[in-house]
């Protein structure tokens, strides 16, 4: 029940139901705003290093084999390219990065975080087709290999 105040007024309250629903809400929505705040925080600063192959291929041509290698950088931190290596059924290993007959583009070992690069490489390699070769990219925080199977140039 109201209360008569001097003027003749009644004064209404609160429930202590509707109170205690308010004070659960408010805590609520504290909570939330602080688990949310922390998450996103934590995922700005967070390095997570991940490279990804997203095309690997190997023709054989008449005069050669081509090899075209396309990486690209998934994580949230910069990466940089040491080698990408083609290991052949014979177990040789060559390097790409370090081939006269490799090109890169774009031109830059260095990968910034969605930056990706192709490399294309045509020479002699100990592969026919059929054949099934290891490809392994290496920078300096991460690593990837993909096998990839010799095909015939159409």
């Amino acid at each position: 029940m109201g209360r008569m105040l001097r003027n003749g007024k009644e004064r209404k309250a609160v429930s202590a139901m509707i109170a205690t629903l308010m004070l659960i809400g408010i805590t609520v929505a504290i909570g939330s705003f602080i688990y949310w705040y922390a998450v996103g925080y934590a995922k700005s600063t967070s390095r997570v290093a991940s490279i990804e192959i997203t095309k690997a291929k190997m023709t054989q041509t008449s005069n050669g084999v081509s090899v075209l290698v396309t990486v690209r950088n998934q994580g949230t931190t910069t990466l940089e390219l040491r080698n990408i290596t083609v290991r052949d059924p014979s177990n040789n290993l060559i390097d790409l990065l370090k081939q006269k007959n490799a090109t890169m583009t774009p031109n830059t070992k260095v990968l910034e975080p969605g930056d990706s690069v192709t490399v294309v490489y045509f020479g002699k390699l100990d592969v026919k087709v059929g054949d099934v070769c290891l490809i392994t990219v290496v920078t300096d925080r991460d690593a990837q290999e993909i096998t990839v199977q010799c095909t015939q140039a159409t």
